[in-house]
């Protein structure tokens, strides 16, 4: 495998890869960056545009990194690069740099997608979840549990930050997932499309989870992780409630995306619902 060798702190290149830790130039670009292996390997299998990769020689001699570089030199369009140490973590926006990241091209959804898939649709949704942390696992549990994509609105973390595609696990290479929708359009495509919409709430109103029919195209919201759904929001969509019988009195955004998530998936493919 060839690799072009970058030894200064001053190339082009590197602080262009150091400035995609900033969103305003991630947004500007419409770049990103994926570290690690793993990721690395999921991006690679997937049909995502990926422009650079920097290494590590330490981690260049890898014999699995060895058969992912030359996974990306097939696919073409890719430079790769052998960078010291000290410039990898010069770029990288991890405490534990793993010797491997990839400069891709972010992919930009609209509403309908393409491909809807045999089953009825279910997305998923958050409203001004600000963890990306939160929403990178969010896509991660959507993608695992059969979800025909995952929608942000208003004002949610970035979905192509560092913290966001690390906590997605390479789902994000799997799953659409769109971008800064209003409230409104998102209503409006669900009228349209004919899709029953959900709304996670702790309201006296709220019907259970388990009695919630989720065969049927389904769309549920989930609020942000200090104030819930927007008045907005209950005001046009069903209010649902996972039932408890511990101490806590609320979960985690993330964690009841995941529950709901599981409930949708057990209907559909594992038995009927609970009535």
């Amino acid at each position: 495998m060839t690799y072009k060798r970058i030894d200064s702190a001053d190339n082009k290149k590197i602080k262009r890869v150091a400035a995609l830790k900033k969103r305003k130039y991630r947004e500007e670009t419409g770049l990103f960056t994926a570290e690690g292996v793993r990721l690395a390997e999921a991006a690679a299998n997937s049909d995502f545009a990926i422009e650079q990769a920097f290494l590590t020689a330490e981690r260049a001699a890898d014999a699995r990194v060895v058969a992912l570089t030359e996974k990306l030199a097939a696919r073409g369009g890719c430079e790769m690069f052998i960078v010291p140490r000290r410039l990898y973590e010069k770029m990288s926006d991890t405490a534990s740099p793993q010797g491997i990241m990839l400069v891709m091209r972010q992919k930009k959804y609209a509403l309908p997608f393409e491909k809807e898939g045999k089953d009825a649709p279910f997305y998923v949704a958050l409203e001004n979840v600000a963890d990306p942390g939160n929403v990178g696992t969010t896509i991660r549990t959507a993608d695992a549990l059969g979800a025909s994509g995952v929608l942000l609105l208003g004002s949610c973390a970035d979905l192509y930050s560092d913290k966001t595609v690390r906590a997605a696990m390479g789902s994000l290479f799997n799953i659409p997932a769109v971008a800064d929708l209003s409230i409104k359009e998102a209503f409006d495509f669900f009228a349209k499309n004919k899709i029953k919409t959900y709304a996670a709430a702790l309201d006296e109103k709220a019907a259970p989870l388990f009695a919630a029919d989720m065969t049927k195209p389904v769309a549920v919201i989930f609020g942000n992780e200090a104030n819930g759904v927007t008045k907005e929001v209950l005001n046009q969509a069903e209010k649902i409630y996972i039932p408890m019988t511990g101490g806590a009195q609320s979960l985690n955004v993330a964690s009841a995306a995941t529950i709901v998530s599981y409930e949708v998936a057990r209907q559909r493919y594992h038995g009927a619902k609970t009535a």
